[in-house]
């Protein structure tokens, strides 16, 4: 139990420094890092959806 504990605490605390971290970058930085996480995330979407869609035709 304490160690699910002291590990829940420390993804909270590396949480936190992740949101400090990325919060004190210039305004083009920042934007330039959340449109490249974004264009990732839409990609691994569009996978899925697209694999989900593959598979439901073989079902079919």
């Amino acid at each position: 139990m304490n160690l699910k504990k002291t590990l829940s605490w420390a993804a909270v605390v590396f949480w936190m420094a992740l949101i400090f971290y990325l919060s004190h970058q210039p305004a083009t930085a920042s934007n330039e890092l959340s449109t490249g996480i974004t264009a990732v995330i839409i990609q691994a979407v569009e996978k899925v959806i697209s694999i989900a869609f593959v598979v439901d035709l073989i079902i079919l």
